[in-house]
Parts: C-alpha cells; structure tokens; sequence
C-alpha cells in the first residue's frame, strides 16, 4: 500500500474525531460565558401604539465603584486590573481608604452610547425622535432618574412623546494592552422605555460584556476579529447587539 495513501486514510479516519473534539471544546468554552443580552417587555406593552420617543441623554451609574485593584499610588497596572468592580452598600459610608480607592464611570462613556443608540434609532422608518438636546432643554439640568412619577408625565405632555427612552451606563473599563495581550475591556448599560402616562417601565433591556480570551469564550472572542478590543469598540458591538431587540421602528435598507 503506497504510504501516501495510508496517510490519507488514517486523516481521514481522524476527521471526525477532531470534529467532535473542536465541537467539545467550543461547546466548553461558550457554556461558561454569562448571556451578554437581556431584554424584559410589559404584558400589556403594544409597541404599534408609539410613535414618538424622547431621547434623555444617558447617565452614569451613581453609586461610586471602588476598586479593590487600584493600587495606593492611584495607578493600576494590568494584574492589579483583572479584579473586579465591588459596589459599597448604599448606607455603608466610605472611609477615608476607601474614598481613595472610588473610581467612577466616566461620563464620557454616557455621551458615548447616547450617540451609538441615537444612530441607530436614526436608521429606523415611522419612528419620530426627539432628540437628546431637545430633553435636556426641557429638564433644565434635572436627570430623569431621579424625577418623580409626575415630573415624567409632564415631561412627555410637554414633548408631546408616546414614550420616553432612558439609559446608564454601569460599567466602562477600557482595555489595558494590546489587541493580542491585554487585560480586557468591560462595559456595560442598561435603557428602559418609560410610559409618560403613569412611569411604568414598558420594555427594558441590558447589556454586559467583559471580553474573555480565546479559551473562554471561543465563538465571543472571533465576533470580535481574534483580538481584544477596546471600551469603545465593545460599546459599539453592544449597542448593536442591544437595538437587534429594540421593538420600535423598522430599520431602513
């Protein structure tokens, strides 16, 4: 028997284990990833029934994030990194260390995501927006998270809105190194449709993604073109990944 064809024999005979052995491992290596996407609507939420949307710019989570990893200098290097944000309890006041130690959300990754989710929503046909700038006139400087039940409804009156979008951005850790080593980014937001009528939450959904590396979540890690990304770009895939569910408008082309 020529050895050639031995050698192409025994390959194929191999072929489908190392199939099974490949469907293993990617298999392994997705069933441990948390769902990046999550999404909840009311019972009662008609979608048809909206028409116009006023855009509140989005917000930056307002509990301080104190990060355990941060060193006393104030300057993290990639392994003090790869802990995780702990978020103190409400009444648990923070000690001078502590204080030292808060790291917030910067508000640029606010203005970020409201200008991702607004093009978007620009994309979508038979749907009337209201702009961000146009909400913030109206507030006067008040964020929308903290306004009362009656304060939404005059805000929707005013706007003439069927439905008024808000959002925060939870978490915003860039990446630190490079596309091919790195501590990986995390980022993640939140955005609830709200009907001005009553304040009831009529759709919401969420979004979470700390990048993993190639063994732990294979098929995450090549959507993302084989490297880590960074804060920006994950937001991005986010918000993409987000409006897929978005129940209101058609998208254009």
């Amino acid at each position: 028997m020529d050895m050639t064809d031995g050698r192409q024999r025994c390959g194929a005979a191999l072929l489908p284990i190392r199939i099974a052995l490949f469907t293993a491992v990617v298999s392994w290596s997705t069933a441990c990833v948390p769902p990046k996407v999550s999404i909840e609507s009311a019972p009662d939420f008609r979608p048809s029934a909206i028409r116009t949307v006023a855009v509140v710019p989005f917000q930056v989570v307002r509990t301080p994030q104190t990060a355990e990893w941060l060193p006393a200098d104030g300057i993290p290097t990639p392994d003090s990194l790869r802990s995780q944000f702990v978020l103190p309890l409400a009444d648990e006041p923070l000690t001078r260390e502590a204080a030292r130690k808060v790291v917030p959300v910067p508000p640029a990754a606010a203005e970020l995501v409201t200008k991702l989710v607004m093009a978007e929503l620009e994309r979508r046909e038979g749907l009337r927006l209201i702009p961000p700038d146009r909400v913030t006139q109206v507030l006067g400087g008040e964020s929308l998270a903290s306004l009362p039940k009656d304060r939404v409804r005059r805000l929707g009156q005013e706007l003439q809105a069927d439905a008024v979008l808000v959002g925060l951005v939870r978490t915003y850790r860039e990446r630190v190194g490079t596309k091919w080593a790195a501590t990986p980014a995390a980022v993640g937001f939140e955005m609830q449709l709200v009907n001005p009528k009553d304040g009831s939450v009529l759709w919401s959904g969420e979004f979470y993604e700390e990048q993993k590396p190639l063994t732990e979540d294979f098929l995450g890690f090549i959507e993302h073109g084989g490297v880590f990304v960074t804060a920006k770009e994950l937001a991005e895939s986010g918000v993409r990944k987000l409006m897929q569910h978005f129940p209101l408008g058609k998208v254009a082309g």
